[in-house]
């Protein structure tokens, strides 16, 4: 603080330092939501695999001359399942939860029609070794014509694809906010050294070496970074709020959630410091190299 005390250059009276933190506050904002917006996709992807990675449905055609009562077939498929070491847990879904599924597509007219539905049993599993899928699935259509085994493990691997594409879209404008809040930086240096280039060579003729004038531009630009880094996390923090309190609480695994996570939340809280640190050294470098150019 060496300009606060007198002995150097008043930077904090240039329109550039007064300005610089609202242009930096945004940047921070978006650069938090960026960091947010990956903390969420990673939470989602750990979600998706928790709930979903060793689960399959075992699907029976539906059979014409079934009444609503309990399916004949059900009796050898859960005794051929019980003894598959494979299988974990067995659960029968009842006609009731299988109307359910399809009801948001038919409508209420649905308890008016004798809709035939596939017989559903869900399955937990075991963590399986190569082919043991594949041989359960042959076993279990050899048993009942037209069963078939369903895992939701391919399309649960391309959700957590489009997880890490969203991530890396995310990190990848995260990296251009910083630059652009770096190149700002160096636009408001490069022009307060414009504005103070009689004053900076009165302090050389004195003396100064450029470490000195180059160490009150970190300061400057730490002050700075700091004040638009607390802006910006401040408003990123206030969005995630508000978005939080206006979507719908869910708990089914595989719809979206706000859920940032300690990557979301530590990038929040990083972000002030972060950019306060680099806006330090982006100055600094910028003094050092631009003042050892100068005649």
């Amino acid at each position: 603080m060496i300009g606060r005390r007198g002995a150097g250059l008043p930077l904090g009276r240039d329109l550039s330092a007064r300005f610089l933190p609202w242009l930096l506050a945004p940047m921070a904002a978006l650069l938090a939501l960026a960091l947010i917006a990956i903390g969420t996709a990673d939470r989602a992807i750990d979600r998706w695999a928790a709930a979903l990675g060793d689960r399959a449905t075992i699907w029976l055609p539906a059979s014409e001359d079934q009444d609503h009562g309990p399916d004949a077939r059900l009796g050898p498929l859960i005794g051929l399942l019980e003894a598959e070491p494979l299988v974990r847990e067995i659960r029968p879904v009842p006609r009731e939860d299988a109307e359910a599924l399809v009801s948001p597509w038919l409508g209420p007219e649905l308890a008016e029609v004798d809709l035939p539905l596939p017989t559903l049993v869900d399955l937990t599993l075991a963590p399986a070794r190569p082919g043991e899928i594949e041989a359960l699935s042959d076993r279990i259509a050899e048993l009942i014509e037209g069963a078939r085994l369903e895992r939701p493990g391919d399309w649960v691997a391309r959700l957590a694809a489009i997880g890490r594409t969203v991530q890396a879209a995310a990190a990848g404008l995260g990296a251009l906010f910083g630059l652009a809040a770096a190149l700002a930086v160096i636009f408001a240096v490069k022009t307060a050294l414009a504005i103070h280039r009689e004053t900076i060579d009165i302090l050389h003729v004195m003396g100064a070496p450029d470490d000195y004038v180059a160490r009150q531009f970190a300061m400057q630009g730490l002050r700075v970074g700091f004040w638009g880094g607390l802006a910006g996390s401040l408003v990123a923090a206030a969005l995630v709020f508000a978005a939080g309190a206006v979507l719908p609480e869910t708990s089914a695994p595989l719809l979206p959630r706000l859920d940032p996570g300690p990557v979301g939340w530590g990038g929040l809280i990083l972000v002030t410091p972060a950019l306060a640190v680099v806006a330090a050294l982006v100055a600094r470098i910028t003094v050092i190299r631009r003042l050892r150019a100068m005649p």
